[in-house]
C-alpha cells in the first residue's frame, strides 16, 4: 500500500508540474500576442517616420488673481514626417470652472484641416475617442480660421484615454483625407495633469525633473 501510495503521489506531482509548465507557457504566449498586437500596431507608424518622440514643455501663466492658463507643449510628427506643434491648455477660474482644449499648428500651406469632420483618438486595441474641431474660438468673427490649425475639446475624453501605452491621433483633413500623429504615454499623461490642474501639472512637472 505505501508503494502504491508513493507512485500515486509522484504520478500527481508530475502532473501538477506539467500543468504548471503548461500554465506558464500559455501566460507566455499571451503576452507575445499582446506585445505584437501593441507592436504591429503602432511599428508601421514608427517606421514611417522615426522620429515620433515628443519634445515636452509644461508652462503655466497666471492671467488674473485666481485664474491660470495651464499650457503642455510638444512637437510631433505625421506619417510624412512634417512637424506638429501641439499645445495642450486648460483655463482655470476662480469659481473652479476649466476649459481644456488641444490645439495642433502645422506648417502653413501643407494642409487643411477639415472642420466638420471630429479629431479622432485611436488605442492599439480598437477603441476609438473623439473631440469635436473648436478653431473657431480662435478667430474674430470677421476672420477665418488658418487652414493649417486645429483645436479641439480635450475636456469630455482626457481623462478616459489609456496613459500606458502609445496612442494614435487621426487628423481630419479637406478630401476625406487624414494625418496620423503617434502619441506616446508621456504625453498623454501631461495633458491628464494639466487638465487636472494647478497640483496635479505641479506634481508631474517635479517627477520628471
Amino acid at each position: 500500500m505505501r508503494t502504491l501510495s508513493k507512485r500515486a503521489g509522484l504520478l500527481w506531482t508530475g502532473l501538477l508540474q506539467k500543468l504548471l509548465l503548461i500554465s506558464v507557457w500559455l501566460f507566455v504566449l499571451l503576452l507575445g500576442l499582446l506585445g505584437g498586437i501593441i507592436s504591429g500596431w503602432a511599428m508601421p507608424i514608427a517606421h514611417a517616420f522615426p522620429g515620433t518622440a515628443s519634445i515636452a514643455l509644461l508652462a503655466a501663466h497666471q492671467e488674473a488673481p485666481g485664474q491660470v492658463l495651464y499650457k503642455s507643449f510638444n512637437t510631433f510628427q505625421d506619417q510624412y514626417g512634417r512637424k506638429w506643434r501641439s499645445i495642450a491648455f486648460n483655463h482655470t477660474f476662480p469659481d473652479g470652472h476649466h476649459d481644456f482644449q488641444l490645439r495642433l499648428v502645422g506648417f502653413p500651406g501643407v494642409a487643411t484641416v477639415d472642420r466638420d469632420r471630429p479629431l479622432q483618438i485611436k488605442t492599439p486595441l480598437g477603441r476609438t475617442f473623439q473631440a469635436q474641431d473648436t478653431a473657431k474660438a480662435l478667430f474674430k468673427s470677421d476672420t477665418t480660421t488658418e487652414p493649417n490649425v486645429a483645436q479641439y475639446d480635450l475636456a469630455p475624453i482626457v481623462a478616459q484615454l489609456p496613459n500606458l501605452i502609445p496612442l494614435r491621433l487621426s487628423l481630419p483633413l479637406e478630401a476625406n483625407d487624414d494625418l496620423r500623429l503617434l502619441v506616446g504615454p508621456n504625453a498623454i499623461r501631461e495633458w491628464q495633469a494639466v487638465a487636472l490642474g494647478k497640483e496635479a501639472a505641479i506634481a508631474w512637472s517635479e517627477h520628471k525633473m
